[in-house]
């Protein structure tokens, strides 16, 4: 069976290790599902140490309301209004944002309170500084708050860069004064700064699940061998041309693309491995859509072992590197309905 574990409890450690290194109000981004770990019980857990949540779109806002979230839900992308026509929405404290002006036209009746998103350079999506005095008097004409103002930072790993856009955010801050309630611009690069940068608000994402200094990751994926094969050199292994480079033995383990595990070619020569018993053994030839082969020639198999795709000595960022891409896209990209979750109070 294909499962992965997720710890609720080292959820909150990281929670707790990422608050004391802040004054300002924490958010906990749970959107795209929680980044793979469950959208509804992660934030149920993060919701007792939280002051806010966020997520990216409507869908997601209104799971969590359904499910009886109760503390502020920001929408982080902008909002198709009309899904708030529902008196059950737009009485709940769900947040939508604004980013462009003619988001205001399109807004449906019943709100009280939205978020502003500002472009300060990265040219993804927000109004500008020159768009905002429209947007603020068209609000206090509907009568209708200003939840929070936010901006996105494009690198803040560079501090030339990041200090660009903070002085235009600075800039907007200062233009609203009172009419917002509060400012953020930091995710989960704000526990390595200051907190006297931090705004109001942080809003960290891939850190609550382990994935930055001070945090431990929550989720290891684990499946099981199928079948034993041995194999001599210069035999074939799955599709296409790869050959046994020795004589050796093959675990067909339940684990494939179909469950977000990248159909990339790996060789065989250490680029890609599972974890049994605590040791690395390689992929073999291609991952197919539900199986994939692992050279098993270099570990004692006594039966019934875990293989561990993330977790047990694979890391998080050896498999993103596998796939040549970043841990986000991996822990996202497992297949909810394929992978059983467990979660660890």
């Amino acid at each position: 069976m294909l499962e992965a574990d997720i710890n609720l409890a080292t959820l909150k450690d990281n929670i707790a290790a990422l608050k004391g290194r802040t004054n300002a109000k924490f958010c906990a981004v749970v959107k795209s599902d929680a980044y793979g770990h469950g959208l509804v019980r992660v934030a149920r857990a993060a919701q007792e140490y939280s002051d806010e949540l966020a997520v990216a779109v409507f869908s997601e806002a209104a799971e969590l309301a359904d499910h009886g979230i109760t503390i502020p839900i920001n929408i982080l992308g902008p909002t198709d209004f009309s899904g708030f026509e529902s008196k059950t929405y737009t009485m709940s404290d769900i947040i939508p944002t604004i980013c462009a002006v003619r988001a205001l036209n399109e807004q449906a009746g019943g709100f009280k309170k939205v978020n502003i998103k500002l472009n300060t350079g990265m040219n993804r999506l927000g109004l500008t500084l020159d768009g905002l005095g429209a947007v603020i008097a068209e609000l206090k004409r509907r009568g209708i708050k200003i939840g929070s103002v936010f901006t996105h930072l494009y690198n803040a790993a560079n501090a030339v860069e990041t200090n660009k856009q903070l002085a235009v955010f600075q800039k907007a801050e200062k233009y609203f004064g009172r009419d917002a309630e509060t400012f953020h611009a930091w995710a989960s690069a704000f526990a390595d700064m200051p907190p006297a940068v931090h705004f109001g608000m942080v809003r960290p994402g891939i850190a609550l699940y382990g994935y930055r200094p001070y945090t431990k990751p929550v989720m290891s994926v684990r499946t099981s061998i199928l079948q034993l094969t041995d194999v001599k050199a210069g035999e074939h292994i799955g599709y296409g041309d790869y050959t046994a480079p020795r004589d050796t033995r093959l675990a067909a383990v339940r684990l494939g693309y179909g469950d977000g595990y990248r159909r990339i070619r790996d060789g065989g020569d250490g680029g890609r491995a599972v974890a049994i018993n605590g040791v690395l053994c390689p992929v073999a030839g291609q991952v197919c859509m539900d199986v994939t082969m692992v050279d098993v020639g270099g570990v004692r198999l006594t039966g019934g072992e875990r293989v561990y795709i993330l977790g047990g000595g694979v890391t998080g960022q050896m498999l993103a590197e596998s796939y040549g891409t970043i841990i986000y896209e991996v822990l996202t990209s497992f297949n909810p309905k394929r992978i059983k979750r467990n979660y660890i109070e």
